[in-house]
């Protein structure tokens, strides 16, 4: 599968390190997406997830992969494959965030999980936005 699910922009008023920073740690993912409970570093590329909450993944594998404008998220190991791919921009109040999401494998059912998926990925973006500007 090579379509995306959906996508979610945010502006967030900080540089691009600033927020390249908190994106290239998944140990610090609990702090800006709360069903997050424990991560656990395998590599220095690659994480175990486990989340507390009833999720599609309850726990997956997280590979990291960077360039100088976005952060990829590679998740295995779970119900869902996918990649969660943070795009870079710099505006004139700070930095673009776009976020797509691109299931790896098939799940019945996913186009309909769709908006609520969204909408709790968008409402992770604006935790990470809080986060930017004042950790």
């Amino acid at each position: 599968m090579t379509k995306s699910l959906f996508t979610n922009t945010i502006d967030i008023a900080a540089p691009i390190d600033t927020v390249q920073h908190w994106l290239i740690q998944p140990t610090a993912l609990p702090r800006w997406n709360p069903d997050v409970s424990q991560v656990t570093p395998l590599d220095s590329q690659t994480w175990d997830l486990t989340r507390t909450k009833t999720a599609l993944n309850q726990q997956e594998q997280l590979v990291l992969t960077t360039t100088p404008d976005s952060v990829t998220y590679t998740s295995t190991g779970g119900r869902l494959a996918y990649q969660l791919e943070f795009t870079l921009s710099t505006t004139p109040t700070g930095t673009l965030v776009q976020e797509k999401l691109t299931p790896q494998s098939s799940f019945p059912g996913l186009a309909l999980m769709a908006p609520v998926a969204k909408q709790a990925f968008h409402h992770n973006l604006q935790l990470l936005q809080q986060l930017c500007l004042t950790a």
